[in-house]
């Protein structure tokens, strides 16, 4: 749990202060800095935001560094200090004061779960974005998958230069090509399988979310599958590399059909919230910890029935902490006051 957030010069966000409890509302008027807020909080779980922006553009306009300082309590009751530091493209982190010499090692030790509007990108946007999130869920539960899934971008970029200059010069290097080849089996199998893990762990839960929301039994799913082979000369002839689990499809279908195609748009809206909840409840399994809940934005883009079976999830102790920004707080306080709930409440950019 996040007990105190200290944050300096991110984003829109000159210098703030704030503690918390398990169940936290932000609230304020738009561009006062809710969802920013959120924000240094995944970074500090995931060494990285969420908007999708560089650190340099993290950066409150004007300044030259920013710095975000959380202090999370395990389940003990001890304090943990997590801090970063960003200046002139240097970025520093440190757990318990002590720097952390790889970020990689960071990621998964204090599991975080977003849903947010642009979740939206995961239906109308390709595979490559949907690629990105599931690489993301499992990155936070198995070390060994973020490991391979950064040595295989790697290897790629390399294949990819070797491709591209060989195109060029109408010359290609092979053995090197075939050497970078044997690096990638191993990884990639690693990489593959713990994604149809995922699949066949998560898809029952991620189903039983959706039918109880829609209170129907349609059949929604999601698949991982590669892309069909290609040779060595339609890559050549590509100048890229065509085969691997960076080129692997993402569908998500709802009773044999594309979603994105074929369903309406609240059958999106409930697709979207109960692939994060079944993100939640695999990490949760993997993990034995409950991933902090960040919701921003939510409650005014949710329908009232999906927002009751959040709130009855909230209120059966399903999650952990709970943050969420909403520019209207009364609306919010509403539905959690017939639940017996405690809301802490951060009222911020009020005059």
């Amino acid at each position: 749990m996040l007990s105190s957030l200290e944050i300096s010069n991110f984003k829109n966000i000159e210098s703030d202060s704030s503690s918390f409890t398990n169940l936290n509302l932000i609230s304020g008027p738009n561009g006062c800095g809710k969802t920013n807020r959120l924000e240094a909080i995944y970074y500090l779980c995931l060494t990285r935001g969420f908007s999708g922006l560089q650190d340099a553009q993290l950066l409150l306009q004007g300044s030259d560094v920013f710095y975000l300082e959380g202090h999370f309590l395990d389940d003990n009751g001890t304090t943990l200090p997590i801090s970063c530091g960003w200046q002139a493209g240097k970025k520093l982190f440190r757990r318990n004061a002590q720097p952390v010499a790889r970020l990689a090692d960071h990621v998964g030790q204090i599991p975080v779960v977003l849903i947010a509007p642009t979740d939206t990108l995961l239906v109308t946007e390709g595979s490559e974005i949907r690629r990105r999130f599931f690489d993301g869920w499992l990155s936070q539960c198995h070390s060994d998958y973020l490991d391979a899934l950064l040595k295989v971008n790697k290897l790629v970029l390399q294949r990819n230069a070797l491709l591209k200059q060989g195109k060029e010069h109408h010359s290609w290097e092979e053995e090197l090509i075939e050497v970078l080849d044997m690096q990638r089996i191993p990884l990639e199998a690693l990489i593959q399988s713990r994604r149809q893990e995922l699949i066949q762990q998560a898809l029952p839960v991620f189903r039983l979310h959706y039918q109880t929301m829609a209170g129907m039994k349609e059949e929604p799913s999601f698949v991982i599958e590669p892309q069909p082979f290609k040779s060595l000369s339609e890559e050549k002839e590509a100048g890229t590399t065509l085969n691997g689990p960076h080129r692997d499809k993402v569908l998500y279908l709802l009773n044999g059909q594309l979603i994105r195609k074929f369903a309406s748009q609240g059958q999106q809206k409930t697709f979207i919230i109960a692939l994060k909840l079944a993100q939640h409840d695999y990490i949760k399994e993997v993990k034995c910890r409950k991933p902090i809940l960040l919701l921003d934005d939510i409650f005014e883009k949710l329908d009232q029935s999906r927002l009751s079976y959040l709130m009855a999830l909230v209120a059966g102790n399903q999650f952990g902490q709970v943050f969420i920004t909403d520019t209207d707080a009364s609306r919010v306080l509403a539905l959690f006051r017939p639940l017996g709930l405690s809301v802490h409440h951060i009222p911020i950019g009020m005059n």
